[in-house]
């Protein structure tokens, strides 16, 4: 666990000895998630879902409607009239969202897999020195890999809590 407010590559390329090479969920303390009534937990549907290399749960957006400090991952297609959103491979096609109406944010649940440890390697720190996951998961898409998205359920409570009215809002929402 990172006690820290720095964006999640570091704590989890620390975390290398720790998954031993097997598959390991990694969570954004400061998103709070709650599934919607008689269904499976978001992560639970992500572990179902996930690919042994890298997954994440994610919520749609209009593109013209996207609120702030989302980590956007790419291009996504429109919700369907289906009960609940299907995962869908996410391949480098998908990368550049630029004139895309829906866009996939990711949702703070990921599923990694021991390739992400080459990949944190591979990718280069942002100006500021940070290393950051989204960098490095996006860098492994573009050479060709694969990633899990699986769209968070309309009726699914999610909160980015990075500030206190948010937090307020979270509290409040899931209060019985």
């Amino acid at each position: 666990m990172s006690r820290t407010t720095a964006p999640a590559g570091a704590p989890v390329l620390a975390a290398e000895a720790w998954a031993a090479g097997q598959p390991f969920t990694f969570t954004f303390g400061d998103n709070l998630i709650r599934g919607a009534a008689d269904t499976a937990a978001p992560l639970q549907r992500l572990i179902g879902a996930a690919s042994a290399d890298c997954s994440v749960l994610t919520r749609i957006f209009r593109s013209d409607s996207i609120p702030a400090h989302e980590t956007l991952l790419g291009a996504a297609d429109g919700p369907g009239s289906c009960p609940g959103p299907e995962a869908v491979s996410f391949g480098k096609d998908r990368l550049d969202h630029t004139g895309a109406p829906w866009v996939h944010a990711c949702a703070a649940r990921w599923v990694l897999g021991p390739v992400i440890f080459d990949a944190l390697r591979d990718c280069p720190p942002r100006p500021n020195g940070e290393l950051y996951l989204i960098d490095a998961v996006r860098r492994w898409i573009s050479t060709g890999n694969t990633l899990t998205a699986l769209p968070l359920r309309p009726d699914d409570l999610r909160f980015n809590c990075d500030n206190w009215e948010t937090y307020h809002d979270a509290v409040a929402a899931f209060r019985p």
